[in-house]
């Protein structure tokens, strides 16, 4: 503990006793030793901590005359506190109307001086965020505190997380001032205060199921690629991106009728495999998607097998496609081949009408290989060209 010249320290315990914690001696007759000034500091209802006890009520200390008074709370390991109170100075009267000014406030020989603890109340301002349950039950999934006057900030997705519902993408949609969720949450509003505690609720509208929204082409790459839901919110321009096949998706992919558009593919390896997804496993869910303006192009090299589909390779049986449309392009490039075996000969020729019709008889399916895999309300058309 800091020792302070010329001050003696009191503590007034229940028991009425003194402990002269400033020399570690009880029992010394600190007036005559020259301490006959004295100041107390009366804790208006809160708690002293010490470095070796907590003291409630007052602690008095003894001065030599004309001292400055020190403050308690400058010496290590004290603090004070109040319970929903915040402290706030200590004060030369007990209604706390003129602060005590430390740089020059002196005790005086056989004088004893009172500073009082000045108390503010923690009044908490609160936004709470909650949802009404499939039971119409009222759920609290978040709540912060804010000033008076306040406007309620967007808060982040992992603070209104709930399970198997993903909170609606549209910000004016999101939030709502009734648990009917027919007043959208006005965002002007200002917390009103007031002398008490106040929450004011927001209730949070979701939607059913964990889903990735997508708005743009890194978004829906990212959720096809982490095998994620993935649910679009508008149409979505690749900008002429390539397309590089998903190995395996597993999850939902929901289009909502949006169109996606302006991707490239291009057969780039002795299979001849172009597809939006190599294999959709069986709890696999392709809903309401729609691929426009797709290109898609061969190379200038050899091909010895074409394995081509508008969307997917292979398909596990149980894996649902529904209302899915892929339109676009495919281009011959001038100088890409087909080799086969002819009479014990690997012979290459450029493309015939036998590979041309099974590029379109690929595209012409959801799945390549269809196996127990019946897509409902699937639409393919692809415009052949040869570039020369």
């Amino acid at each position: 503990m800091k020792r302070l010249k010329h001050v003696l320290l009191i503590l007034t315990l229940a028991a009425s006793a003194l402990l002269l914690a400033a020399c570690g001696t009880v029992g010394i007759d600190y007036r005559g030793e020259g301490y006959t000034a004295m100041a107390v500091f009366d804790f208006m209802g809160g708690e002293l901590t010490t470095d070796t006890a907590n003291v409630s009520g007052k602690i008095s200390y003894a001065y030599r005359p004309d001292s400055l008074v020190v403050d308690p709370l400058k010496i290590d390991g004290y603090s004070i506190k109040k319970e929903n109170y915040e402290f706030a100075g200590w004060y030369k009267d007990e209604q706390c109307t003129v602060p005590w000014d430390f740089s020059s406030e002196r005790v005086k020989a056989n004088e004893t001086r009172t500073v009082y603890a000045k108390w503010v109340p923690v009044i908490k301002y609160t936004y709470t965020l909650c949802y009404i349950d499939e039971n119409s039950e009222e759920k609290q999934v978040y709540s912060y505190r804010v000033n008076q006057g306040d406007t309620f900030k967007d808060t982040s997705f992992s603070n209104l997380t709930r399970k198997n519902y993903t909170p609606h993408y549209d910000l004016a949609q999101r939030y709502y001032s009734d648990s009917d969720y027919t007043i959208p949450w006005n965002g002007n509003f200002e917390h009103p205060g007031g002398e008490q505690d106040t929450d004011v609720k927001i209730y949070v509208n979701y939607i059913e199921g964990e889903w990735n929204y997508v708005s743009d082409y890194s978004a829906l790459r990212a959720a096809l690629t982490g095998n994620k839901n993935a649910y679009i919110i508008n149409d979505v321009d690749c900008k002429g991106a390539t397309w590089v096949p998903i190995e395996n998706y597993s999850a939902k992919f929901y289009g909502r009728g949006y169109v996606i558009s302006n991707i490239k593919q291009i057969l780039d390896n002795i299979r001849g495999e172009t597809c939006i997804v190599r294999n959709l496993s069986s709890t696999a869910e392709i809903k309401d998607v729609k691929f426009a303006n797709v290109t898609i192009s061969t190379s200038k090299r050899t091909y010895r097998e074409l394995n081509v589909s508008s969307f997917a390779l292979n398909a596990e049986a149980g894996c649902v496609i529904n209302k899915l449309s892929v339109s676009g392009t495919f281009i011959e490039t001038d100088g890409a081949l087909f080799g086969k075996q002819e009479n014990g000969m690997f012979v290459t020729k450029p493309f015939a009408e036998e590979e041309i019709n099974k590029i379109k008889a690929g595209l012409g399916k959801a799945v390549f290989n269809e196996t127990e895999v019946n897509p409902t309300d699937f639409e393919s058309n692809f415009v052949y060209e040869k570039q020369s």
